[in-house]
This record gives C-alpha cells, structure tokens and sequence, in this order.
C-alpha cells in the first residue's frame, strides 16, 4: 500500500503537500453570502457609483435620439443637407464596431471600470465639440469621439452588478432599462 502512495508522489515531494493538495480539491472556493447580516454593507461610493451607472445610461439615451430629432435644421444651419446623415450614423457605427472589442477587452484584462471611465472620457471630449461645430465634418467627428463612449455601454450594466451584492444585482440592471424604455415612447 504504502509503495501505491510512494508512486503517486511527484518526484521530490512529500506526504505533506500531496495530503495537502488532496484536501483543498473537494472545497468549495467560492465567496457566498447565505446570511443576510453577513453581506457587505453599502456605503456612499457604492450608491454614487451606481447613481453614476444610472446617469450614463440616462445620457446616453438622450444623446442617441436628440439629433435626429433635429437633423434637417442641422443639416439647413451647416449648409449640408446630403451628408446631415452621417451625423446620427458615425455614433451607431463606432459603436458597433467598438463594442464586442471593448467588451472582451474588459473581460479579458478586469479592467471594466478603468476603460468605462476612459472612454466616457474620449466621449466628453466629443460632446465638448459638438456645439461649436461650424462644419458638418467636425460634428460628425465628435459625434464618432462620443460613440467610442457609447462602445462602453455594455460596461455600464456590469459594474453595478460587481459592486452591489447578489441580492440587488437583478434589480440594478432592471430599473435603468425600464426607466429608458419609458422614456423612449
């Protein structure tokens, strides 16, 4: 029995790391809050942070169907009704590009909150651009700058839900989407 064991051994280890090893295989490693006392508690940031979650996509709404509201005085005021199109297309288009990189980015790197704060940063920059547009060139290349924010949507449902304890990740990513859809009849 005991030349079984001896043969299963790497070479050069012990009985102490292979009892070891053996052990720590059948537990479960997984953090799990079965108590509710237990859970962590929310604290200020938390509540900013997801009220920011909350506004971004708010914002975001607002910012993809605000110009074509307004498209043809846009394209009458910047003296260029054949290509005012692009205006609400160079956002959709960035942002179907840039969304499944982005997302596998921060998958692949857990580095969700640092490329949603980058890229809503290069969004800022756009909406910074925007007003004063005097070509219909320079809106739509701060328009396609605010759709590298837009590319970060998905980002915007999933740090909630790694910020908020299990119980409340349901209800986190529902009420922004409610609220939008409300918004938008």
């Amino acid at each position: 029995m005991d030349t079984e064991r001896e043969k299963e051994k790497p070479a050069g280890s012990s009985s102490l790391e292979v009892d070891h090893l053996e052990r720590s295989r059948g537990q479960d490693d997984n953090l799990v809050y079965d108590d509710p006392e237990g859970e962590p508690e929310l604290h200020f940031r938390t509540y900013a942070a997801v009220t920011a979650m909350f506004l971004l996509n708010l914002v975001q709404v607002f910012a993809l169907q605000g110009p074509p509201v307004v498209l043809s005085y846009i394209g009458k005021d910047l003296d260029a009704t054949a290509s005012d199109t692009w205006v609400p297309n160079a956002l959709s288009l960035v942002q179907a590009v840039l969304a499944p990189i982005i997302s596998s980015a921060s998958d692949a790197f857990q580095a969700r909150k640092s490329i949603l704060v980058a890229t809503c940063l290069v969004s800022f920059v756009g909406a910074a651009i925007a007003p004063g547009a005097k070509s219909i060139g320079r809106l739509i290349s701060a328009q396609t700058l605010i759709g590298v924010g837009f590319a970060a949507v998905p980002l915007a449902y999933t740090v909630p839900s790694e910020i908020l304890p299990r119980r409340w990740r349901p209800s986190t990513c529902l009420i922004p989407s409610v609220v939008l859809e409300s918004d938008t009849w």
